[in-house]
């Protein structure tokens, strides 16, 4: 089982001082991804069910971030929302260290919200990814003749817009949609990535001298 573990001793400091700590690990996923930064506010007496949490696990005896999943007395059930299982064992209020309010994602400092609406989204996002495990093997030549045909284009117009950026002899262009990176063009090593569904709608620009590439909003 994946977990977020942190050093107990660095994560102490940091939260007397009320700074930022750094995730490291994949428990979390997608809520927290490995190197954001996740502020804290002090742990209090009202802990419910959805919030994620930083305590001590005194028998692998680290610092995890993970959500309560449940609360039976005196008694907290975690779990990484990225995990098929709970931890193994419950851990008492006095291991709470603190409760994550914030993460910064891509510049932007974002509310880490709780409650059990927060866990029912994690359980629906653990339901599609099984789901779409099974499904993948038969959707992907789908999803290719979709891709080749051109027809998305024709229907699905998202605001993406294209930022240019001067990188050593060459450049790199970035698409960007709602304020996320789905694409990449770096033109020095003539290498396009570009995240799944807008590869449906996002072509690699062209190449040589002869290349245009537009920095207006797609509309």
């Amino acid at each position: 089982m994946k977990n977020s573990q942190l050093s107990e001793d660095r994560i102490l400091s940091q939260l007397e001082e009320n700074l930022p700590f750094r995730y490291t690990g994949a428990s979390m996923y997608p809520t927290f991804r490995s190197g954001q930064l996740l502020y804290t506010r002090p742990k209090s007496e009202n802990l419910k069910v959805g919030d994620v949490i930083v305590f001590f696990d005194p028998i692998i005896k680290t610092t995890i971030v993970h959500r309560v999943v449940d609360i039976v007395g005196d008694q907290i059930y975690t779990k990484g929302d990225n995990n098929p299982e709970m931890d193994a064992h419950p851990i008492s209020p006095d291991l709470v260290r603190g409760v994550i309010a914030w993460v910064g994602k891509e510049g932007s400092l974002l509310p880490v919200r709780g409650g059990r609406a927060s866990l029912m989204r994690i359980r629906l996002f653990g339901l599609w990814q099984k789901v779409r495990s099974v499904l993948a093997p038969c959707l992907s030549p789908l999803y290719k003749i979709l891709k080749a045909s051109g027809l998305p284009r024709l229907f699905w117009h998202p605001k993406i817009h294209q930022v240019k950026l001067q990188a050593g002899q060459g450049f790199i262009i970035k698409y960007i949609h709602r304020n996320k990176t789905v694409a990449v063009w770096d033109e020095r090593f003539q290498r396009f990535t570009c995240h799944h569904p807008y590869d449906l709608v996002i072509q690699k620009p062209k190449t040589g001298p002869q290349a245009s590439f537009q920095t207006s909003d797609r509309k």
